[in-house]
């Protein structure tokens, strides 16, 4: 809790902060887009040189289920804010909930954990739950916000790249450096989208809080 010398001070700093997202949005917009390749195109090459050929393949599979939870975070939060429109939000989610149903099929059978956190995904009782409301607008920017970045934890906790990574070996380095770029882009992706969850993209402590949380 800030002393109340520091309450002026911390209040000037908003006001500056509400004045440069209008800048910083679009930017980090396309920041999010632009990290899907990259992060995509550095999970094919270790899966190439990776004597882990499986672990990895499923590791693929994940990370490209988190980067499209990821894309429809931040389109949900959009579409809350008037910024992005109601058909981008819903074929987001088409794709979300069709690629989970397929890493379901294809891994969940032998995962029970996996199977958990992809339930996390698709269950009415959980984010599928809440799609509805987006859509009605009957819900919250930090609701949103919580319910994808909790979903998509879950998933990253998944991977298991560095469970048995043998650091002696070329194999292993990038399993641990793969798992670690995985990690650095949701707590970037999760950075931008919290500039969205307040009604008009007011910087307020709870966004403030939830990016040098990321950091």
């Amino acid at each position: 809790m800030p002393s109340a010398p520091e309450v002026p001070v911390l209040l000037g700093r908003l006001r500056v902060r509400q004045k440069l997202v209008l800048l910083v949005v679009p930017l980090l917009l396309l920041a999010v887009a632009g990290a899907v390749p990259l992060v995509l195109s550095r999970v094919q090459a270790a899966e190439r040189s990776s004597d882990s050929a499986k672990l990895v393949q499923r590791a693929v599979r994940i990370t490209e289920l988190v980067q499209e939870l990821q894309q429809e975070r931040l389109a949900s939060l959009g579409y809350l804010s008037n910024d992005v429109a109601r058909d981008e939000v819903v074929a987001r989610s088409t794709r979300v909930l069709e690629l989970a149903r397929q890493i379901d099929a294809n891994y969940g059978s032998a995962d029970d954990k996996l199977a958990l956190a992809l339930r996390q995904v698709t269950l009415r009782s959980a984010l599928d739950g809440l799609r509805p409301q987006i859509l009605e607008q009957r819900t919250a920017g930090f609701g949103v916000y919580t319910g994808f970045t909790g979903a998509i934890d879950g998933l990253v906790d998944q991977l298991r790249l560095t469970d048995d990574a043998d650091l002696r070996t070329n194999a292993g380095r990038q399993q641990v450096a793969l798992d670690a770029i995985i990690r650095h882009d949701e707590a970037t992706a999760a950075e931008g989208a919290a500039l969205f969850i307040e009604p008009r993209r007011e910087i307020t402590m709870r966004v403030v809080g939830l990016v040098g949380g990321g950091l």
